[in-house]
């Protein structure tokens, strides 16, 4: 991995977040009751997406859990276009080792229309820098409150807009140190 040109890797990933999930600090005179809303099983929606250091690609928000068919249809509809264009078919997918994306279809469709695909070894470290992004957009949300998934959704994809390629170029970048520092801290 020492020798990876970074600079022309779409690194994906999925994740979830929860409607209302953080932390809500509220002042109140000794003795008031808080009445805040509270929910027992808050609305949840899945996001996927992917980042390299000169763009991003359209952020797919969905509820339904994540299978092999919806993985196809959301690389087809978000991934394909941006690298071929930007790289000339000179690009590489970094994803980690789900069985969504290790599964037989996904495979074959990798195969047909991904130029290059890391191997990254199972049961390896989640380098990817797409967390640390997610964990911006997560703390980001933290800020607002929602009344629907309606809600929270426009918030993601607010955020994700905001997220440009001088944003981006760092996480990117950071691969060489961040294994660097993996195998410095022996794996």
């Amino acid at each position: 991995m020492r020798g990876q040109n970074w600079s022309k890797v779409f690194f994906t990933d999925e994740s979830s977040i929860w409607m209302n999930s953080g932390k809500i600090y509220v002042w109140t005179k000794k003795g008031q009751p808080i009445n805040l809303p509270t929910f027992k099983h808050p609305a949840k929606l899945h996001i996927w997406g992917g980042i390299s250091v000169m763009c991003k690609t359209n952020l797919k928000v969905f509820t339904k859990n994540f299978n092999q068919e919806r993985y196809k249809t959301v690389l087809n509809e978000c991934l394909i276009q941006e690298p071929n264009a930007l790289y000339r078919n000179k690009w590489a997918l970094q994803e980690d080792n789900s069985p969504i994306h290790t599964g037989n279809a996904a495979k074959a469709w990798k195969q047909e229309f991904v130029p290059h695909q890391i191997d990254w070894p199972s049961n390896s470290p989640d380098l990817n820098p797409i967390e640390n992004l997610w964990a911006v957009l997560k703390k980001r949300l933290l800020k607002k409150r929602f009344n629907s998934s309606n809600e929270l959704k426009e918030a993601i994809l607010e955020i994700w807009n905001t997220f440009d390629p001088e944003f981006l170029k760092p996480f990117c970048l950071s691969m060489d140190k961040r294994i660097r520092l993996c195998i410095k801290g022996g794996g």
